[in-house]
Order: structure tokens, then sequence, then C-alpha cells
């Protein structure tokens, strides 16, 4: 597989773990409780898998060899998809805060959870599109076989960096969250 193609599965299972997250924020709005233990599984899903090892290959790894073969106009984008995943970090930062607070009893953290993790959702998957629409298909015009290889061996060392030296399906995360949230609201 193609770096490429493992950033858009990862893309693809971005939009799985959001749609996991709008239905706790959903449910949280109907029932007025926020689920402090799946809302905790959710935003360290995302810390670890999204903010951290993906956004990584893309920073680390990715984005370097498109600066290094694109033109300025071409950077520019890279330049900008970098300033949203500084947005996003901070946003989760702040879900962080407001879920520990919530967790300690403090019913207007987990509103506002519930309201920053709207605009969390909103932002990623936005984000998410035009990395697909855009920055991918840019890398495939610029990037040649010998970029990708590296790009693969980088993957491979930031992977082993965040989980270990075992494989890791971040999917199997994704699809616990799921049957977690559908025994919660059936119950």
């Amino acid at each position: 597989m193609k770096a490429v193609e493992i950033l858009a599965e990862e893309h693809r299972l971005l939009f799985r773990a959001l749609d996991c997250f709008e239905r706790l924020l959903d449910e949280t709005t109907r029932s007025a409780r926020l689920d402090v233990a799946i809302a905790a599984e959710i935003v360290e899903f995302l810390e670890q898998h999204i903010d951290g090892c993906h956004q990584d290959k893309e920073e680390e790894v990715l984005f370097p060899k498109l600066m290094e073969n694109t033109t300025a106009e071409q950077g520019a984008l890279v330049r900008e998809l970098l300033g949203v995943h500084e947005c996003e970090r901070g946003l989760l930062d702040e879900l962080r805060g407001h879920l520990m607070a919530a967790a300690g009893g403090d019913d207007p953290s987990g509103d506002e959870f519930v309201r920053r993790g709207r605009v969390y959702v909103d932002l990623q998957r936005s984000h998410a599109e035009r990395e697909n629409s855009s920055l991918l298909p840019l890398a495939e015009q610029v990037l040649g076989r010998a970029d990708d290889a590296e790009m693969l061996v980088g993957f491979r060392k930031l992977e082993e960096r965040y989980f270990g030296s075992e494989p890791c399906d971040p999917s199997q995360a994704v699809d616990a969250l799921s049957e977690r949230l559908d025994a919660s609201s059936s119950a």
C-alpha cells in the first residue's frame, strides 16, 4: 500500500471515529448526561491515533516531502493544513479540560464539552475532506516511488513510537467505541 493510501484509509477511520463522537454528543444533548467514560475513550483515541500518530505522519513525513517537491503556491496548502492541525490540538486540549471538570461534577463543563466537541467534529471532518480532495492528490502528482518508500519507513517508525512493535489496528478501537455507544444508548 502506498503512503497516500494509508493516509486516506486513516481518514476513513477518522470519519468513523467522528461519527461515534457525534453519537455521544447527540446522546448527551438528549439525556442531559455526559457519559464521561465513553467520552474519555473517544478523546484518548483522537489524541493517540488522529492528533498523534496520523497527524505526525503528515507533519513529520508527508509535509516535508511535499515542501521539497512543490511550488510556493502548493506549499501554501501545506502551511494552511498545518495551521488547522494546531487548531485541532487546541480544541482537543479544551475537550480534555472540560471532560476532567465534568468528571469532577461540574455540569456546565459537560455542556461546554458538547459545544466544543461539535466544533471539533466539524473542523476535523472538513479538514480531512480537504486533505482528501487537495493534499493527497497533490502528493500523488509530485512524489515518486522513492519518496513513497521513504515515507512508508517514516510511517512505520512513527507507529512504533506510538504503539510499540506490536501491530496496532485502530479500527478495532473504533468498533469497540461504537459497540459501547450502542450498549449505552439502549440501557
